[in-house]
């Protein structure tokens, strides 16, 4: 029914609705003292009957229904141990679902150092003999760097070519990233050779083919302030950047001598460019107990600093520079020296410390600094390791034959 309708059932009922000629028929006559209501106080009645009849009212919004809360009276007050009486559970926050729950901060990796502590590099072996990798203790270490000395010609020289081909699969097999530093010629008579930027570029890009994914981290030159200038060493760096997308290039590897930070800069003169990474072979601090040419190269070097070639030295045929002392405890002492004192100068810009060697070669005692002798036996320093990492004991104690050497190259850091 709509409201005019209804509005005009009120109106007829309080006698306002036209007449349909007929009188209506009255029960009784009026009594004498009964009062006709005017016609104005007929209106008040009919707006207050329209009025409270709601025809008029505007629509009210819906309102959700409340709960109901038992009403408290004073005697009846709550204890002070009682908890308040909860919100229901569809008037509070909505909870989120299991699968969304609110994303917290990744927590740090496990071998994270702990706040204020300093973090340890990662420490790497620099040896030219595969059969590092077969040796158990090398194994228990987890080691995951190492690093070789490759001939910027080694796929011409078939000799060499077998030795670096039996260590790249054995550092496959054991899931060891290569840092491959590029060195002179082993073949006769190019040993003094330099090969032009273009040469060097295609030799890496075959490479790249012949070791599809280990070659990916490479350093343009070994022990490049001895004997090059820094202008070629730079031309080597960008072609090798070129020739190796997206590969970690060092800008070569420096002897801590007293020329590393001069030659240096000179190199970033040439190539325009500051390299993300250096490699430093800080023999001379190691073995002399002192932090002098480490602490001025990174002092006044930028980029991050990889020792590549560094630890205690046993015995040297052609010393260039007095270290402080020979043998296995000298040897265990500096390498001590090296990673609790030198490698935490800089703790984010030395990431990396390669030992040279793993092991020393019957044949090769012209330089000596293995961890393992030539009779296969542990040397001290090789304890300092385990213990630098938490784990002194080793799981294997018997002495693990050393091979010869195939490669005699002598490092010139001391």
């Amino acid at each position: 029914m709509g409201k005019s309708r209804k509005i005009a059932q009120v109106v007829r009922r309080l006698g306002f609705g036209p007449r349909s000629g007929v009188e209506p028929e009255r029960s009784a006559p009026r009594a004498p003292d009964t009062v006709r209501p005017s016609v104005r106080s007929r209106a008040l009645v009919l707006l207050s009957t329209v009025a409270a009849s709601g025809l008029f009212a505007p629509a009210a919004r819906a309102v959700p229904a409340l709960p109901i809360l038992p009403a408290v009276h004073a005697d009846q007050a709550a204890p002070a141990d009682q908890a308040k009486p909860e919100k229901p559970a569809d008037q509070g926050k909505p909870e989120r679902p299991a699968d969304q729950a609110k994303p917290t901060k990744p927590t740090k990796p496990v071998d994270s150092a702990a706040p204020g502590a300093r973090a340890k590099p990662a420490i790497g072996f620099a040896d030219q003999k595969p059969s590092m990798f077969d040796d158990p203790r090398f194994v228990e270490l987890r080691v995951r760097h190492a690093r070789l000395n490759v001939p910027w010609d080694v796929l011409q020289d078939r000799w060499t070519l077998a030795n670096v081909d039996a260590w790249m699969a054995g550092a496959r097999a054991r899931g060891v990233a290569p840092l491959l530093t590029v060195d002179r010629s082993r073949r006769p008579g190019l040993q003094s050779r330099n090969p032009s930027a273009g040469v060097l570029a295609t030799q890496v890009r075959k490479w790249r083919r012949r070791w599809p994914g280990q070659v990916r981290q490479i350093s343009s030159w070994n022990e490049g302030n001895i004997n090059k200038r820094p202008a070629l060493v730079a031309q080597w760096y960008l072609a090798i950047r070129g020739a190796c997308p997206g590969c970690t290039v060092l800008g070569a590897d420096l002897v801590d001598r007293n020329n590393a930070v001069s030659w240096a800069q000179r190199f970033i003169k040439a190539a325009k460019r500051v390299p993300a990474v250096w490699g430093l072979h800080n023999y001379i601090d190691s073995n002399t107990f002192k932090t002098t040419n480490t602490r001025a190269f990174l002092k006044q070097v930028k980029g991050r600093v990889w020792l590549t070639e560094t630890g205690g030295v046993l015995n040297r045929s052609r010393p260039a520079v007095k270290f402080s002392g020979t043998g296995a405890l000298h040897a265990a002492a500096a390498t001590e020296f090296l990673l609790k004192k030198i490698a935490p100068l800089d703790s984010k810009r030395i990431q990396r410390v390669y030992l040279y060697s793993w092991s020393t070669a019957p044949n090769d005692l012209t330089w000596d600094s293995g961890l393992v002798g030539p009779d296969g036996a542990e040397r001290p320093a090789l304890r300092v390791v385990r213990c630098f990492y938490g784990s002194c004991e080793a799981k294997t104690v018997a002495p693990v034959p050393v091979p010869p050497a195939a490669d005699n190259a002598q490092p010139a850091g001391g």
